[in-house]
């Protein structure tokens, strides 16, 4: 199967950084959840150690968390979505972790799907964040205002006295066979202290001996890129269809995923010439 991920060309002198991806599908027959959440948890567990339950099972919702490729499956009887987030942390998402969270479509989300027997569908989104790194915000938003998306009267200034705290942009876009959110926003980074998350909390001695390896195997991973600047644009598309007809998840994700970035870069004005050339 062809990879999603490739190297990105900068934009703007700035390398856009993959650090957040979910897929959600929502239906409105999910009413066997109660009936078959132990079945499909058997089913997933049997099939791969990689995936531990975390917390407790209830009525209002059920997650997973992977061992392996630190996914987050979750679902209920409205909803169930493929979360690879990397946020909390200093990492980004590489070319093996997206090809890691398509195949997941099938073998996780698509095993919700199939054992709800789900039909009536309301929406399906694949959502992406992208980082760009900065080292002052004053950078950040010069950068961000010299993308050419960004218009604001001076008259807005001057009625209120003030100059701009944040900038950003949020727009919503119909197309003819999709819809896009897209939103643009400067952030300012919290300083990350060494206490892991939710999967490196768990103990290898406690887990199940299939599942052992497994985890010992996670902690011993060692991530090559990181993003570690204070401030930072976030680049957040959210690609959806409202009450689609026939679902191919895989296809609809693996579509954006190789085409959301070419079509902000295509949408940017060409540079201006710099001076002296």
């Amino acid at each position: 199967m062809a990879k999603a991920f490739t190297t990105p060309t900068l934009i703007r002198g700035k390398e856009p950084f993959l650090r957040r991806m979910v897929c959600e599908v929502r239906y409105q027959d999910g009413y066997l959840y109660l009936d078959h959440c132990g079945r499909l948890l058997k089913r997933l567990l049997a099939d791969s150690p990689e995936w531990i339950v975390a917390p407790e099972p209830s009525p209002q919702g059920t997650t997973l968390f992977n061992l392996r490729t630190g996914t987050q499956l979750g679902f209920s009887s409205s909803s169930v979505s493929l979360t690879l987030d990397k946020t909390v942390s200093d990492e980004v998402i590489d070319a093996d972790e997206v090809s890691d969270f398509l195949d997941q479509l099938e073998s996780g989300l698509g095993l919700v799907l199939d054992e709800l027997e789900v039909t009536a569908f309301s929406r399906i989104g694949y959502r992406e964040h992208r980082y760009f790194a900065f080292d002052s915000k004053e950078e950040s938003e010069r950068w961000l205002l010299d993308l050419g998306l960004l218009s604001v009267g001076p008259g807005l200034f001057e009625a209120f006295e003030a100059t701009p705290e944040a900038l950003g942009v949020a727009l919503v876009l119909e197309g003819e066979d999709c819809r896009y959110r897209v939103a643009l926003n400067g952030v300012e980074r919290a300083a990350q202290l060494p206490v892991g998350d939710a999967l490196l909390n768990v103990r290898a001695s406690t887990t199940p001996e299939r599942q052992r390896q497994v985890l010992l195997n996670a902690l011993k991973k060692k991530r090559q890129r990181q993003i570690n600047a204070a401030f930072a644009v976030v680049l957040d598309i959210d690609a959806y269809l409202l009450d689609p007809g026939e679902m191919n998840v895989h296809g609809f994700v693996q579509e954006h995923a190789d085409q959301n970035l070419r079509r902000f870069r295509e949408a940017l004005p060409r540079e201006p010439p710099r001076k002296g050339k």
